[in-house]
């Protein structure tokens, strides 16, 4: 299946973290090292998809040694998407609450449910990134990062029961539950830890910022099912915003993609909307450490934005991927 994107807006002007080589290089030590990726057409696979680059753009303010970190984050995330993503045992909704269990046993303090041996890569890698990512930040901000974590791993739970039952959800479930299954959310705290001013509980819940993050993080996972969706729908995934338009409304795939676009289009003008009233009306009278970390939100908001869609044009993830399921595809959406 060959789907063109459709042209969408973005904010601002995309710009890239000037230590992205040395990301490159300390990314393919560390995940050998850690034993998530082993050398060879695996790991080159890996290497190919160019996940320092993400770090590289989504994080570009990054200091040399917070963007090495953010770098290790984005190899976790697509490596440990691999193990659930499209594979016999992501159908498994045990298995997914497994999984999700056994790295929520690193920031839980508590044993893992088993030792697997395909997991525990992972877990170790968890345990490392969780290390080095909460020293020195409050307390309250490594309980949300927990939080946001944890809802992120057990997003594979429903997505196990959508693929294995081939059941797609609603586009008002889809759009909730991608809050969570992106991991954008988690993305974001990390960055505040790269910045080292996080943002308080109060500014957290305030409906400007609640709608500024809510929207970017809409931009960016719709942004990633645009390009993922003809690996995805060739597969069967329906946990992909076009195969959920294709459902619920008996539109064509290039129909269903122009949609999509149109809503990336909406939530961009929606962040916009949110980053001026943040400007005009909640930064002038708040705290100077407040004013600054509301302005490094709204940075990193924007540079996931573009900095995702600018990655996503060049990886290679989305034009080659080995099938860890060949039984799960191709399939044609009805």
């Amino acid at each position: 299946m060959d789907l063109l994107v459709p042209p969408f807006v973005t904010p601002h002007t995309p710009r890239i973290n000037p230590h992205a080589s040395l990301a490159r290089d300390h990314l393919k030590a560390w995940s050998r090292q850690i034993g998530m990726v082993p050398d060879g057409p695996e790991g080159d696979r890996f290497d190919g998809v160019l996940l320092d680059r993400l770090a590289a753009w989504a994080y570009p303010y990054a200091s040399q040694d917070k963007i090495l970190l953010m770098a290790d984050w984005m190899g976790w995330f697509f490596a440990f998407d691999d193990i659930l993503d499209n594979t016999d045992e992501g159908r498994d909704q045990e298995f997914a609450a497994f999984v999700a269990d056994t790295i929520n046993s690193v920031h839980n303090s508590a044993p893992p449910p088993r030792h697997d041996p395909d997991v525990e890569p992972y877990r170790v890698a968890m345990k490392d990134l969780w290390t080095r990512t909460t020293t020195d930040m409050p307390r309250s901000w490594c309980r949300r990062l927990a939080t946001d974590l944890m809802e992120y791993l057990n997003s594979y739970r429903t997505q196990a029961l959508v693929n294995a039952h081939l059941a797609a959800l609603s586009e008002d479930f889809y759009r909730a539950h991608r809050l969570a299954s992106s991991a954008v959310l988690v993305s974001l705290d990390i960055g505040e830890a790269a910045t080292g001013h996080p943002l308080s509980e109060t500014l957290l819940v305030h409906p400007y910022v609640r709608v500024a993050r809510e929207a970017a993080n809409n931009v960016v996972s719709w942004v990633n099912d645009l390009y993922s969706a003809p690996k995805e729908l060739g597969l069967g995934d329906l946990c992909n915003y076009v195969a959920v338009l294709q459902r619920q409304y008996g539109c064509s795939s290039n129909e269903a993609t122009e949609r999509v676009a149109a809503q990336v289009t909406q939530q961009t003008e929606r962040f916009l909307q949110a980053e001026d009233s943040i400007h005009a009306y909640l930064i002038p009278h708040v705290a100077p450490p407040e004013r600054q970390a509301l302005r490094l939100m709204l940075e990193g908001l924007a540079c996931w934005m573009n900095g995702n869609s600018a990655w996503s044009a060049e990886t290679a993830r989305y034009r080659v991927r080995h099938v860890a399921n060949p039984s799960a595809g191709p399939k044609e959406l009805p």
